[in-house]
């Protein structure tokens, strides 16, 4: 019997909590801009143009005729600032594309702004202390859906803010926080602002936001302060509160989902320029609540008699894993208890076996019933051909527009999903080079050969006109970079590139439906199998557009979840209401070439998130098989 602690991000509070381990206010400021040698994170080659580029920009203008230039080298800046640690926000990594597909006209003119923009953004970054420093005296741990209140405190750098400037208090479109709003403290989501600057006066206001911090489909209002009063130099510190309860709010709602790093973004404007500054994510923990539901995870073919391990998960109303009191409970195959867990850990892995052949059901039920759940059918069977593999091909942490890390995308996979394979696939256009080489790096650390296989991937995010979104998958963990759609941004350059760095035989590339991918375009040599389902909805139709054009493709589904959550992730937000699904891969062992095998093969289903026993044949002929 193995235990997993169910208060794991109690102890990542206890270490990232200066308050609880007696540090001063001083000692718990982290500096904005990283801790990283400056003068040191670039070669003198690339730091001689980038100081051309400051040049440049601060005399003239980006233009139509310059900014294919200037975007490749802002570009590379950013990518080698992103490599020695430097957190570079959401959508700078996206400027490489202006140089790739220089645009032309009002176009030019926009993404102009946004080269020079981020140009004045990287000189403040690169300047030692000029966007100030950020703490918070509480980052939890927090129960998940709970009313609570947060606060976070900005002191001025090296650079004072003047009148006009301010803070764009934001929120991830993912983050389903309860209401924000500024007008009435004793109503619920009540925003504060307070500084230590008794001559500084800051005024609420409205502005509209885009992107993953704002409105991700089209602009959304948002709270602003804006200093109308007074200066903030250095040494003054900004205090933002969110569900301020004293003056009788409640607080503010918690997200339904736990996550150790529960995102509060948060912007600064120096100058009054509504140049909007990004400030490093505070690491909020957000934990599940009290255990009202159970799940169990077991292999879904095994032979009689054989050894294996069926996990017992005890969760909230949320789906996430539980904390407090955990009961124990009794596992029943087909209705006759066969085990029970001690109880206290909201993970328990059993081991058991089965002798009868034929199919068994798993039901689950703590020792006072209050609790009742079930496990996935087992099937026992003499020498099976093709086991059932369970994975999750489509996933996101926060390095693109999602929330968490990698670290913990990898052990909600292994540890509370219980997948066998898994990717993170994170999407190119928001995607660091010093993410991708974590991501790289984490994979390769969760292989376990034999029991859990990460396989590196990433998703080529292009509009449908270009391609649509595809999710590309390596046989292979090793130093493999990824074919971007910022400088391959159509489909047949991601093909033609991938084959030219790539044996085919090494690379699955799956196309899904939201954001279709081009079933005309499709290369069978690299697209076995296609997604037709995922927390954005089931799309038959997608399938049929593949065979009823001549292509032999396989199927899966995955969870598309943005909540470092793969494989048994719950709906969270109005716009994506259903839950995800998994992937099934048909094949003789759980290793890392015999599952790429089998989705090379087409030896594949998908389900809504159900881990359905599904074995079917044609005349003897069985799945991926002519």
């Amino acid at each position: 019997m193995h235990a997993y602690h169910s208060a794991r991000s109690l102890l990542l509070a206890l270490l990232v909590t200066g308050t609880l381990l007696g540090c001063s206010p001083e000692e718990q400021f982290t500096e904005v801009s990283q801790e990283f040698n400056r003068d040191d994170y670039m070669s003198s080659e690339l730091r001689a143009r980038v100081e051309a580029l400051k040049s440049a920009v601060a005399s003239e203008a980006t233009s139509e005729n310059t900014i294919a230039e200037r975007a490749g080298l802002l570009a590379d800046w950013v990518d080698a600032y992103a490599l020695a640690g430097g957190e570079v926000g959401v959508d700078a990594t996206r400027i490489r594309l202006q140089s790739t597909l220089p645009p032309r006209g009002r176009q030019a003119v926009n993404q102009s702004r946004n080269v020079d923009r981020f140009v004045r953004e990287f000189i403040l970054r690169d300047e030692d202390g000029a966007l100030g420093l950020l703490r918070s005296d509480n980052l939890g741990p927090f129960v998940a859906g709970t009313m609570d209140t947060l606060s976070q405190t900005w002191r001025v750098g090296t650079r004072s803010m003047a009148i006009g400037g301010g803070f764009w208090v934001a929120r991830h479109f993912s983050a389903n926080f309860g209401i924000f709003q500024s007008e009435d403290p004793s109503a619920a989501g009540y925003i504060s602002i307070e500084t230590t600057d008794d001559d500084a006066v800051f005024e609420p206001e409205t502005i509209m936001a885009s992107g993953p911090h704002g409105g991700f489909r089209s602009p959304q209002p948002a709270i602003a302060f804006r200093l109308v009063a007074g200066e903030l130099d250095q040494g003054s510190s900004v205090t933002i509160t969110y569900g301020d309860q004293r003056q009788g709010g409640p607080g503010i709602r918690l997200p339904t989902f736990e996550s150790e790093r529960m995102p509060l973004p948060l912007y600064v404007d120096l100058d009054g320029s509504s140049e909007w500054r990004s400030l490093p994510i505070t690491p909020f923990v957000v934990i599940g609540g009290e255990a009202v539901g159970v799940h169990g995870f077991g292999p879904s073919i095994v032979e009689p008699g054989e050894n294996f391990e069926l996990s017992v998960r005890a969760q909230d109303q949320f789906f996430n894993r539980a904390t407090g009191a955990i009961p124990a409970f009794e596992v029943l195959v087909d209705e006759e208890v066969v085990a029970t867990t001690a109880g206290s850990d909201a993970i328990t892995v059993l081991d058991l076996s089965v002798t009868e052949p034929g199919p068994h059901w798993i039901s689950l039920r703590s020792i006072d019933g209050r609790i009742t759940g079930i496990g996935n059918p087992i099937l026992v069977e003499d020498d099976p051909e093709y086991r059932i593999y369970w994975g999750d091909t489509h996933g996101h942490s926060g390095y693109s527009e999602g929330i968490g890390t990698v670290d913990y995308f990898m052990r909600f996979a292994r540890d509370d999903a219980r997948l066998d394979f898994v990717t993170h696939s994170e999407h190119d256009v928001w995607l660091d080079a010093g993410e991708w080489e974590l991501i790289r790096k984490t994979s390769a650390e969760y292989d376990e050969p034999g029991k859990f296989i990460p396989y590196l991937g990433w998703e080529w995010t292009r509009h449908t006109r270009f391609g649509g979104h595809h999710n590309v998958l390596f046989r292979e963990i090793k130093d493999q970079m990824p074919v971007s759609g910022l400088s391959y941004p159509v489909l047949s350059a991601l093909y033609a590139e991938l084959h030219e760095r790539h044996d085919a035989d090494n690379i699955v590339v799956i196309p899904h439906a939201h954001n279709p991918g081009d079933f005309r375009q499709s290369d069978p040599q690299l697209e076995p199998i296609i997604e037709i389902m995922s927390m954005h909805g089931s799309f038959q139709w997608f399938m049929k557009s593949y065979l009823s054009h001549g292509h032999e493709v396989g199927v899966v589904a995955a969870s598309d979840d943005h909540l470092s959550r793969p494989g048994y992730s719950a709906p969270n937000r109005d716009s994506l209401a259903q839950r995800g699904g998994l992937g099934a891969v048909l094949a003789p062992e759980r290793s890392r070439d015999a599952i790429f095998d089998g989705m090379k093969a087409k030896r594949t289903y998908a389900t809504t998130g159900d881990r359905i026993i599904l074995k079917m044949d044609v005349n003897g002929t069985t799945m991926g098989q002519r």
